[in-house]
């Protein structure tokens, strides 16, 4: 059977003390429905209570849903040395709807304001091509362009899809 402990009060399952100091311990706790907590403790608070996952394979991440099937959200690949979110799965910050997104075609970001990319001196959104398109919201097909050429040659477009000819572009300088 290996270890089967029982805590009838929910309280701590296992607790490993450490051999050089009695008050840095890590305990696994389950709770109702299986609810499980690692907890690691340095009683001088000293924030080096650090918890290592050091696995010669992948690391995969499973959760529930509704109807109780498991369903893979992400791995730590070991042989890419790299974190995989799942398809249709996303990484959510706070609770104010911001979000990053891919269903390994198309990768969205999401914010509930202002989204902003700081590359240092350089932003490339498109390197195959140097054109980058700022398209209206809810259409796929009006849009401004910037396209960068040769030489530096820039050109700044528009395109009013419903009426089939260039948009205006108007500049409004305060």
């Amino acid at each position: 059977y290996g270890i089967d402990m029982r805590v009838m009060d929910g309280g701590t399952d296992i607790l490993m003390r450490s051999s050089a100091d009695t008050g840095d311990y890590c305990s696994i706790s389950t709770t109702t429905h299986g609810a499980t907590t690692i907890s690691t403790v340095d009683d001088d608070n000293a924030e080096a209570a650090h918890l290592t996952l050091d696995i010669q394979g992948d690391t995969i991440f499973k959760g529930d849903i509704a109807d109780g099937t498991s369903t893979e959200v992400a791995r730590i690949d070991a042989s890419e040395s790299s974190l995989l979110i799942k398809t249709g799965k996303k990484i959510e910050f706070g609770n104010a709807g911001e979000y990053i997104v891919g269903d390994g075609t198309d990768l969205d970001i999401v914010s509930s304001n202002d989204a902003t990319i700081d590359a240092g001196n350089d932003i490339i959104l498109d390197a195959n091509t140097g054109i980058t398109k700022f398209y209206l919201a809810g259409s796929a097909t009006d849009y401004a362009s910037l396209t960068v050429a040769a030489n530096g040659v820039t050109t700044l477009a528009t395109v009013d899809a419903g009426l089939g000819v260039v948009g205006d572009i108007i500049l409004d300088a305060d």
